[in-house]
């Protein structure tokens, strides 16, 4: 059975992360990122990514996702840090 590709969870994780940064209405940047991956998935696995905002500064802030299969196991974790620019996103963001 093939895994998973691992560009594909660090894409999925790449995706929580702009959701979560950019949630405050203004563009954020990432200046590193970090993914270890735990075990593998594939064909059939339903796969999850929770970020969490663990600091929120002026201009910088720092997250962590989780990538978790649908059983719950946990399959990857990626860290991050971000920075804001300051403008506002080019769309509107629903509250």
């Amino acid at each position: 059975m093939p895994a998973t590709a691992p560009r594909a969870l660090f894409t999925l994780a790449d995706l929580a992360l702009a959701a979560a940064a950019n949630s405050h209405g203004t563009l954020a940047f990432s200046l590193s990122s970090n993914i270890t991956f735990l075990r593998s998935s594939g064909p059939g696995d339903t796969l999850y990514a929770e970020a969490r905002e663990r600091y929120a500064g002026r201009s910088t802030g720092y997250y962590q996702i989780d990538i978790t299969n649908q059983k719950g196991e946990l399959v990857a974790t990626f860290e991050s840090s971000v920075f804001r620019k300051g403008d506002a996103l080019p769309f509107a963001v629903p509250l």
